[in-house]
């Protein structure tokens, strides 16, 4: 959970979190808002599984490459550019948009971001894959 200029931005564990245990949401968010400090977890396993997820990531987007196929990363931790980049990407015609923008107004805090790995044909679809 971060907090933003219209409001708060939300990721998808946030969201996961919350139907799980509505208390952490308000913890979370009494963390952003600097009203009591977010804890800090050291657990080793973590920074491992982390890392390997992140070699994987590569080495699949190594073997996309491989493949001939061409990838976009829009990058930006800014909502409005990002979305505007992976519209972009997908108007282009790229084959896969790694970690794509996409948003919603359904959400009252602000506008959500999922970052996925994303198929686009000619900027006329996206559909999310599941690596």
């Amino acid at each position: 959970m971060k907090k933003t200029e219209e409001g708060f931005q939300l990721s998808p564990s946030d969201l996961s979190n919350h139907l799980g245990c509505a208390h952490l949401t308000q913890l979370n968010l009494a963390a952003v808002e600097g009203k009591i400090q977010k804890p800090k977890w050291l657990d080793p396993s973590l920074a491992v599984m982390q890392e390997r997820g992140l070699q994987f990531e590569k080495d699949y987007l190594d073997y996309l490459r491989k493949q001939g196929i061409s990838i976009a990363v829009p990058g930006t931790d800014n909502i409005e550019k990002g979305f505007e980049r992976t519209l972009s990407e997908m108007r282009k015609g790229v084959d896969y948009i790694y970690q794509a923008w996409l948003e919603t107004d359904d959400w009252s805090y602000t506008q959500t971001r999922l970052p996925i790995v994303t198929y686009a044909d000619g900027g006329r679809s996206a559909i999310s894959v599941d690596g």
